[in-house]
């Protein structure tokens, strides 16, 4: 279950959280460019998961399957 209400907030390409605060599993703050992978379903900051995935042979740092492109969602949160 996705913590969004998917008829108000998800828009193309991206999704609006309504959280005060998430936090990026790799680094453990909150990201300043959140964003959601689809495999995991784990938030991270997008900088260090796209380094991450070109040290790791793209694999998700927590579900260990191949990340796609498409597999990484940009969230827009302006409550952080």
């Amino acid at each position: 279950m996705y913590p969004f209400n998917q008829d108000n907030d998800r828009q193309i390409g991206k999704i609006s959280l309504g959280l005060r605060k998430m936090f990026c599993s790799l680094s453990g703050i909150v990201p300043k460019e959140p964003v959601l992978s689809t495999s995991s379903k784990h938030v991270f900051e997008k900088q260090l998961l796209l380094k991450y995935l070109k040290e790791n042979a793209g694999k998700d740092p927590i579900s260990h399957q191949v990340l796609e492109d498409d597999q990484i969602i940009d969230i827009i949160n302006g409550n952080i």
